[in-house]
């Protein structure tokens, strides 16, 4: 394995906070999307899809071919500041739209930065020590959390005192350009592949055994705990009668503890070992999600919405260690010029369920009931935590 270069704990603060900017600013204008699609006149499809999905289709598709790209230049710095430049002209791109066509485009071309998404944690793989990797992780990954559960907080009071989403937009691009800025004064390490990549270095990355196997765990378990995530706003308000004022509250919550939640494994994943920190929390998530669906056979209302809301914070509670602690295991698991692809591959692997998750979700609710959507969710979440301990077997250095 290559002698890791080590760069100040400055430059490691700076890539964080570059990245928890960007979240912010996009944060701030993407909650009010489907409203700005609904006032263009857009179909259905187009409101419920210019959250994620459509972002996701290029995001995906050039995740690796980007982390390949970074892997064999060795320009991870000026890859994250030419994504920063481009993120500043997406958000731009936004404000000018005038109908639900154009932000159609938008919304896809707003995908293609986000392909490079992995950079930034290799690159702070690259300059942090082994024994503090987790920690880190779990910073970028929390703080970013924690900023945009702050942007959604307050985008609509924001579009109210600006006067529309077009200014709450160009709020956003001016805020994104401080991401690039904090960039240009990093010492980064040009680690790179000597030739390019070849079917070996393919080979390499693809059949690593081990982010294969936390990549494919990662997969089923998101697909579980993403059907209980994505149906939360249904279930809570029109099946056990929260009304909307308390709703937005309960979610905030859960916004902000995405966030709190990461940072607290962080220190557990360097202590405990990213392995073993994975398991156990989302041993914890599958538990409560057993819970929850018992709950909804035995506990009556009004009772059974706050049950269900503890439970919904227990389970979210565990399943956040999953970015932090699987990153940390992909960046063990491979030799330094090829991190990029490698976390890539498993950042990669968290996105898929997040889509799948949503419709899955509303169509076991609208032909099996909620019960066994619930259910499903637990089952699939169980899986996920055997793979996980089942994958102890594979031998990674630190982990």
């Amino acid at each position: 394995m290559t002698m890791q270069v080590l760069c100040s704990k400055r430059d490691a603060i700076l890539i964080i906070l570059s990245g928890s900017i960007a979240f912010l600013a996009i944060s701030l204008y993407t909650p009010l999307l489907p409203t700005l699609a609904t006032m263009l006149n857009a179909p259905m499809w187009v409101v419920t899809a210019v959250l994620m999905a459509l972002p996701l289709i290029p995001t995906v598709i050039l995740m690796v071919p980007g982390a390949i790209l970074a892997d064999t230049t060795g320009r991870r710095k000026e890859i994250m500041i030419a994504t920063g430049i481009a993120g500043i002209f997406t958000n731009l791109i936004h404000a000018l739209c005038r109908s639900w066509q154009e932000l159609v485009i938008a919304r896809i071309v707003a995908g293609i930065p986000g392909a490079f998404m992995g950079v930034g944690p290799a690159l702070l793989a690259l300059i942090t020590p082994l024994e503090k990797r987790g920690t880190y992780m779990a910073l970028n990954a929390g703080l970013g959390s924690l900023v945009s559960a702050v942007g959604v907080a307050i985008s609509g009071t924001l579009a109210v005192r600006l006067g529309g989403i077009a200014s709450v937009t160009y709020l956003a691009t001016a805020i994104s350009v401080l991401g690039p800025l904090l960039i240009l004064p990093i010492r980064a390490p040009k680690i790179k592949l000597p030739t390019r990549f070849s079917r070996r270095e393919a080979a390499e990355v693809f059949g690593n055994k081990v982010i294969l196997g936390i990549a494919l765990s990662m997969v089923v378990y998101l697909l579980g705990w993403q059907m209980v995530y994505s149906a939360f706003p249904f279930i809570v308000q029109f099946q056990l009668g929260m009304p909307v004022e308390v709703f937005t509250l309960v979610f905030s919550v859960v916004s902000f503890m995405v966030g709190i939640d990461t940072l607290i494994w962080g220190p557990i994943i360097d202590r405990e070992g990213a392995r073993r920190s994975l398991a156990i929390g989302l041993g914890i998530s599958a538990i409560a999600t057993i819970a929850m669906w018992a709950s909804f056979l035995s506990i009556p209302l009004p009772i059974l919405t706050w049950v269900f809301i503890a439970l919904y914070y227990i389970s979210t509670f565990g399943g956040v260690v999953g970015p932090p602690a699987s990153m940390t295991i992909a960046s063990r698991s491979i030799r330094f010029e090829l991190m990029t692809v490698g976390m890539t591959l498993v950042n990669t692997a968290l996105f898929i369920p997040a889509v799948v998750s949503g419709f899955l979700a509303g169509g076991v609710i609208a032909f099996l009931g909620t019960p066994t959507m619930i259910l499903i969710s637990a089952v699939l979440q169980i899986i996920g935590v055997i793979s996980v301990t089942l994958s102890r077997y594979i031998k990674v250095w630190g982990c």
